[in-house]
């Protein structure tokens, strides 16, 4: 699958990834950012999805950097306006 990083927090290792296609968030852990920095927001990425533990929403997994190059501001909006309306699940 194809996302962008959409939240990280470095205090506690973790963020979400938002999937282009559905603007659907999946939690991933820095364990699964095999990379010699951390994540940045807006940052192109593939994943997998595994099933969360003790029954938790999918996760991603195997996250990888497609580029250094941020994701368009204006993508990110049209994502965010289609979940506020309801239109992505």
């Amino acid at each position: 699958m194809r996302g962008f990083i959409s939240y990280w927090n470095d205090a506690k290792g973790y963020g979400f990834i938002t999937e282009a296609a559905t603007g659907r968030q999946y939690f991933f852990h820095h364990s699964n950012f095999p990379h010699d920095h951390r994540p940045i927001i807006r940052y192109r990425v593939t994943f997998e999805v595994a099933p969360g533990k003790n029954g938790k929403r999918d996760q991603a997994i195997n996250v990888r950097l497609v580029d250094m190059t941020p994701q368009s501001p204006t993508v990110i909006a049209g994502v965010e306006e289609a979940l506020n309306a309801g239109g992505v699940e």
